[in-house]
């Protein structure tokens, strides 16, 4: 890994939140609930969420996300990188957000998140609000509705704002989660809509399937992946 990589510098800083972390909640360490998730794809990229929640302030999470590409491979492999044609794409990001109960007769939203994000791989820091209420439809299926709005602020432009909408359905039974959703933002400035769809096979083993229009393109993936907690 490069020192100027942005897999060194995000490796670097997840680091440093993980301290700053651990210094946080070491005085009520018994009061902090940690899950730590692992996601692995079949290219051989992954990816760990680290999550905690202090018991003393109800609502409250913070945590950091890393993503590391995949390794390369001296002989072909049709879903692995090849050592000249190599990508960094290892990044990090830590955030902090705090969930509130809005459920009245009078509002439509369950509850509302604030949320703070910080990407130096990106140079770019988002603060952002998501409206949600999740819904039992029956004994069969459960439903999710989420509005959000976040602005944007990066070091090398004067920032910008995003908008984003999703429905998602569960069928309980069969683990099957359908999505649908669009994004708006000050870079785009036009609704961007995304399908995706994830089935729970046996274990930690799933498989998702996406389509997405990029402004540009429409792209299609199939991904398989394994998720870790502990």
């Amino acid at each position: 890994m490069r020192p100027n990589s942005p897999a060194a510098r995000a490796s670097g800083f997840a680091a440093g939140i993980a301290v700053l972390a651990f210094a946080a909640g070491a005085a009520h360490a018994e009061d902090v609930k940690t899950t730590v998730t692992r996601d692995v794809n079949t290219d051989g990229s992954s990816a760990v969420y680290v999550s905690s929640s202090p018991m003393w302030l109800e609502g409250a999470s913070f945590g950091f996300d890393l993503s590391m590409a995949a390794s390369t491979v001296a002989t072909f492999q049709p879903t692995r990188t090849l050592p000249w044609d190599v990508t960094d794409t290892s990044n990090a990001a830590a955030w902090a957000k705090v969930s509130l109960p809005t459920d009245s007769l009078w509002m439509p939203w369950q509850q509302t998140t604030f949320e703070m994000r910080v990407d130096p791989s990106q140079n770019e820091g988002k603060f952002g609000t998501t409206f949600s209420r999740d819904m039992q439809l029956n004994r069969y299926m459960t439903a999710s509705v989420n509005d959000s709005y976040a602005v944007i602020h990066t070091t090398d432009t004067a920032g910008g704002w995003e908008i984003g909408k999703s429905v998602s359905l569960k069928l309980l039974d069969t683990g099957t989660t359908f999505s649908i959703g669009a994004t708006n933002s000050s870079t785009d400035r036009l609704w961007l809509p995304t399908a995706t769809a994830e089935q729970k096979l046996f274990g930690p083993l799933n498989v998702t399937t996406s389509v997405a229009d990029t402004g540009s393109e429409i792209t299609k993936s199939i991904t398989a992946g394994y998720k870790y907690s502990w």
